[in-house]
């Protein structure tokens, strides 16, 4: 396994918001490599880097979450 990052370093690493990432979370799109049942603190693993950059791309263009979804679920 790679190295897992916390929210806010894995937010720095790909230029999103914690808020983002979260949200992204609650539509099923990046979800977090783990997550601390205690504390519930969110790691994200460095290999998760190349979609959270491809999901802020598409946002970029105004593609909406559903269907970002959808392209990310295709094989």
């Amino acid at each position: 396994m790679s190295a897992l990052l916390s929210i806010g370093d894995f937010a720095r690493a790909t230029h999103l918001s914690v808020k983002a990432l979260r949200h992204y979370q609650e539509h099923g799109l990046l979800e977090p490599a783990r997550t601390d049942a205690v504390s519930g603190y969110r790691r994200y693993d460095v290999a998760q880097i190349p979609t959270a950059q491809i999901i802020h791309r598409f946002r970029d263009l105004d593609m909406p979450l559903a269907d970002i979804r959808e392209i990310l679920r295709t094989p």
